[in-house]
Parts: C-alpha cells; sequence; structure tokens
C-alpha cells in the first residue's frame, strides 16, 4: 500500500529515504548467495530500513501545501528588526524613486488589469494635465513643459533632448490634429472597441495648430489600429467596418488594397495616403494595448473621443526620455521596430 499524505485536500504521496515498496519487491527475491559481502550488506540495510519504517508508529500526516505558505518576515532577517522611526522624505530622495514608483505602479495597473479592473483606473487624460505636469503653463494653443536639467541615472544621447516641448492643451485641439494628420481616412468610423496607438498619436499630440512644418516628422507614420474586449465574429465584423470606412474616405479613384499577415492586416491607397494597419492580436481593454508598449513614449492611444496614455508616458515627454528596462531586450524590440522607433 502507497504511503500518502494530505494538503489542501489533496492527497500526495510520501517520498522515504528508505527503500520503496517496488525496490523492496525486488530484492526480497533476489538470490544474494553469489552477491559480494558489501552488495550483501548494502540490500540488508535496506530491507532493514524499509522493515523499521514500515512497522514504526506514525501520526497521520496533514501538511500545508507549501505554495501557500508564508514565511513570516522575521524570519527571513539576520538579525533582530531595527526599532521604525519616522523621518520627514529628503527633496532629492523623492526625484529619485520616480522611476522606481512608476515601475511600481504600472505592475499595479498590469495585475489590475488581469484581474479585470476597470481599465481607465490609472490612466492620464488631459484633464490630469494639471495634476501631472504641477510645473507646466498653459495658453489656448498650447501646454509648455519645460524639462529638468539634472536627473538620476544615466543618460544616453541627451545632448539631442530639447530643453521644453509643447504638447496638445486639451483633447478638442488633439482631436482638431488627430483628424489632420491621419487624412480624414477614418472619418465615419464606429470607434466603439478601437484604439489607435503609435507614432500617429504621439505626433497629433505635438503638432501644434499654426507651428510650420509641425507635422512633418509624422508624415510616414501608420495609423495602428487595435480592437479590444471583442470575441472573434465580433472582431471580424470590426476589421470589415474599418476597411469599408477606409475605402469609403479614399479620394475618387483612388485604389484601396488590403496586405495580411500573421500579425496585421494593412489597407494601402495611393502615396502620401496614410496606411491603416491593423492589429490581429485581440485585447481586453485599452490599458491592456498601452501596457504592451516598451518605449515609454509610444504608451499612448485615441479612442476617438478621449487621449489616454500611462504614467511613464507622461514622464517620458516631460523629462525628454525612456527609462530602459529589461523588457526592452525582449521580444521584438531589436529587431523590426528597431527602425521605426529610434528617432522617437
Amino acid at each position: 500500500m502507497a504511503l500518502v499524505y494530505t494538503a489542501n485536500a489533496t492527497t500526495r504521496p510520501v517520498i522515504s529515504t528508505a527503500a520503496p515498496g517496488a525496490l523492496y519487491e525486488l530484492l526480497s527475491k533476489q538470490n544474494l548467495s553469489h552477491s559480494s559481502a558489501l552488495a550483501r550488506k548494502t540490500i540488508e540495510h535496506q530491507l532493514k530500513s524499509y522493515d523499521t519504517y514500515i512497522s514504526a508508529p506514525r501520526k497521520a500526516l496533514v501538511l500545508p501545501d507549501s505554495s501557500q505558505e508564508q514565511i513570516p518576515q522575521t524570519a527571513q532577517l539576520e538579525g533582530p528588526p531595527k526599532k521604525r522611526q519616522k523621518a520627514e522624505p529628503r527633496a532629492e530622495e523623492l526625484v529619485k524613486d520616480v522611476d522606481e514608483w512608476i515601475i511600481t505602479h504600472e505592475k499595479y495597473l498590469a495585475d489590475g488589469e488581469r484581474l479585470g479592473d476597470d481599465w481607465h483606473s490609472g490612466l492620464i487624460t488631459f484633464a490630469d494635465s494639471d495634476a501631472v505636469f504641477p510645473s507646466s503653463t498653459k495658453t489656448h494653443a498650447a501646454r509648455s513643459l519645460v524639462r529638468p536639467t539634472n536627473l538620476p541615472g544615466y543618460e544616453v544621447l541627451s545632448s539631442a533632448r530639447a530643453p521644453t516641448i509643447d504638447i496638445q492643451p486639451s483633447t478638442a485641439a488633439f482631436k482638431r490634429t488627430f483628424d489632420r494628420l491621419s487624412d480624414g481616412l477614418l472619418k465615419g468610423l464606429d470607434w466603439s472597441n478601437v484604439l489607435v496607438t503609435g507614432g500617429i498619436v504621439l505626433g497629433a499630440l505635438l503638432a501644434l495648430d499654426g507651428v510650420p512644418d509641425a507635422a512633418k516628422q509624422w508624415a510616414t507614420s501608420d495609423i495602428d489600429v487595435y480592437m479590444y474586449g471583442l470575441a472573434p465574429a465580433a472582431a471580424n465584423a470590426k476589421l470589415k467596418h474599418l476597411f469599408e470606412t477606409f475605402r469609403a474616405n479614399l479620394p475618387a479613384g483612388a485604389p484601396a488594397i488590403v496586405v495580411r499577415n500573421s500579425k496585421t492586416v494593412t489597407f494601402y491607397s495611393r502615396y502620401p495616403l496614410r496606411r491603416v494597419q491593423v492589429v490581429l492580436k485581440l485585447v481586453r481593454s485599452p490599458k491592456a494595448v498601452l501596457l504592451n508598449f516598451d518605449l515609454d513614449v509610444c504608451a499612448m492611444g485615441w479612442d476617438g473621443t478621449e487621449f489616454w496614455m500611462l504614467p511613464r508616458a507622461a514622464r517620458a515627454l516631460e523629462t525628454g526620455f525612456s527609462v530602459f528596462t529589461m523588457n526592452l531586450i525582449q521580444g521584438h524590440y531589436l529587431s523590426e521596430r528597431r527602425a521605426s522607433q529610434e528617432q522617437r
């Protein structure tokens, strides 16, 4: 009979240091007359250990599942814990902790996304700009950010960073610029379960009205579209609607071309009209889309009504830097996406 114990209503085998039952039966049937003295002693010791183990009285064994057992914090300390003291945080400590706070905050966002929390929670909109950029100044034409001169960490390509940056002052201003940059190709679109991301969104944020050549940098940006919260059948219907919208907004006589690969469906027409690239990966929410971006400054999107971005995207706008983490050297960043993102 196999020896077992119970943990969390699950029956599991006991691992014994003595010879198991199958080995015991095998050894018991062997003729040891031709074996060496050492072999006989070894086998006899195993058999004796097994008999001793079986005959020893023991209580019913009920163990907790170790995967659910938490070790008390005091058991992890090398010495007695120090007495806690309250101290006022210094200004330089608050500055150094901002990156760690953002990374930790994003972990909470990712955990909440997996648990099905409200996807709006934790994302930043234009309505949050006064709190997110407290030192900024706002006019009817732009919100101006003065970037800090001293930042912790190791800086790369900092000489190319502009000391100030101007962004759109409101959702209405962003929408006007987005409609202009997107060539009107999404006019009449049912925006439910659709999020546009990528360079076109960043361009609409930075290309202010009245600034010469402000949109020139984004002339080659695709319109990257994600679909979220849809089952496959509904996603196929939405994809068809996206194409019909694209085709309806083309100039008279312009062709509508569809190219598909394993990851995207792209709608083309005559240059210089932009391409509309629909990502075939189905996600739960806009937050899940933004959490998937590796470069901080790209973690922003437009749902036709509201502009959304992660806290690290706001930090990238204000500082002029994307923070390098191990996420940047995994997946596809070092291959095909590098060419399109180096300039950003």
